[in-house]
């Protein structure tokens, strides 16, 4: 997202990019039961309340798609949706005879409710057997663990792994249904 920003520069446009509750530089509230799709969704959606925001084209990603259109699911600020590019996210519920994968199924994900050092080790397990990629070198990975850098601050990043819906019967599902409608 931040190269798509980056090419509209120039354009006549106001771009906002607002971390997730926990991530980037925001706060980093340590209750797991803070990180929810439907809590992060209303942050998001306060947010261009707040801001007044009209003629929206919303960009998501990641679990920013959920959240982003949970966010705009409502009938006031569905109004003010101009258009959507939606990359590399779920949009919907989880297929009942589908399966979470590796890391969302493990035991250390769903265990440990309040460890953020789970989610550490566990990003540096999987890192390690993944290899090494172009954002674990130099300046771009400095950025990327920069936010993450105290283990006290790891919190989200575990609770959004918990927000992947291992079930049908997951307690995402119900806001995934609604980002489908």
């Amino acid at each position: 997202m931040a190269k798509i920003a980056r090419a509209l520069d120039r354009e006549p446009l106001r771009i906002v990019m607002p971390d997730l509750i926990g991530l980037g530089l925001s706060d980093k509230p340590w209750s797991p039961r803070f990180h929810t799709l439907e809590n992060h969704a209303e942050h998001v959606g306060a947010l261009c309340d707040e801001l007044g925001l009209s003629g929206v084209i919303l960009g998501v990603q990641d679990w920013g798609g959920p959240i982003g259109l949970l966010a705009f699911a409502d009938a006031k600020r569905k109004k003010t949706l101009a258009g959507l590019v939606v990359l590399n996210t779920a949009v919907g519920p989880p297929r009942p005879d589908s399966r979470p994968r590796n890391f969302i199924a493990s035991r250390g994900c769903r265990s440990f409710p309040n460890s953020p050092s789970v989610c550490w080790i566990s990003a540096e397990l999987a890192r390690l057997r993944a290899g090494r990629s172009r954002f674990d070198q130099g300046d771009v990975s400095r950025a990327y663990r920069w936010p993450l850098r105290r283990i006290t601050e790891n919190a989200a990043p575990l609770a959004l792994a918990r927000m992947v819906p291992d079930s049908v019967a997951h307690e995402s599902v119900a806001g995934l249904v609604r980002c489908a409608a």
